[in-house]
């Protein structure tokens, strides 16, 4: 038969109740209980809850920043009297033709560290479009075809801050919904995760994010 000490069972009875009450807490809901409100988060596998994994498209945010640096990159090339043509947006990327009288000047311009058109140098000390250009052939004058994209670099700072903008409006959305502990990080270069314990209406949740 086990014996025990008067003080080996005092302990064990105590760990016992401790335990018991620390359970007990999960499952009542008492703003007003200072020991109640320090509950142990449950994850979704035992409270329950919704699971999300959104996928953010870059694409029309990408769009919409480089028809700003077109209107930017006009004002720019008028301000330092390079002459240029059908300057254009096209799929991801900008386009115009310069004659080769020009292209030594426009590329001064466009590496300038100072330059905002193609920024970053001055804070990563990379720039954050590049260019190339093409012989179109066309003779007196020379016209060259000249492409503008982002750099490797420069699209994925772009990327980052779509997602982080894109991760700030998910939060404020989901405040709405009042979900305590909820979960919400980045997953990937393009993708939300999102845990909702205690809430079991997805449809709920995409509606919200939706709107």
């Amino acid at each position: 038969m086990l014996y025990f000490s008067k003080l080996k069972l005092v302990t064990i009875y105590f760990i016992i109740v401790f335990l018991s009450l620390f359970s007990f807490v999960n499952f009542i809901e008492n703003e007003d209980n200072i020991l109640l409100s320090k509950k142990v988060n449950l994850g979704l596998d035992l409270q329950g809850g919704s699971y999300l994994l959104l996928e953010v498209d870059s694409q029309p945010a990408i769009k919409q920043k480089l028809q700003n640096k077109l209107l930017n990159l006009r004002k720019a090339l008028k301000n330092e009297k390079i002459k240029y043509k059908n300057l254009r947006l096209q799929n991801e990327t900008i386009n115009f033709q310069l004659s080769e009288n020009d292209i030594q000047r426009f590329d001064d311009f466009f590496l300038n560290k100072e330059n905002s058109i193609n920024a970053y140098y001055n804070r990563y000390r990379s720039y954050e479009m590049d260019y190339f250009t093409t012989d179109l052939g066309v003779s007196f004058p020379t016209k060259d075809l000249v492409t503008i994209t982002y750099s490797k670099f420069g699209l994925i700072e772009l990327k980052n801050s779509i997602l982080d903008d894109s991760l700030e409006i998910v939060r404020k959305r989901i405040d709405e919904v009042g979900t305590k502990d909820p979960t919400i990080i980045r997953r990937g270069n393009d993708r939300i995760l999102i845990e909702l314990p205690g809430l079991d209406d997805p449809n709920r949740i995409k509606n919200l994010l939706g709107k």
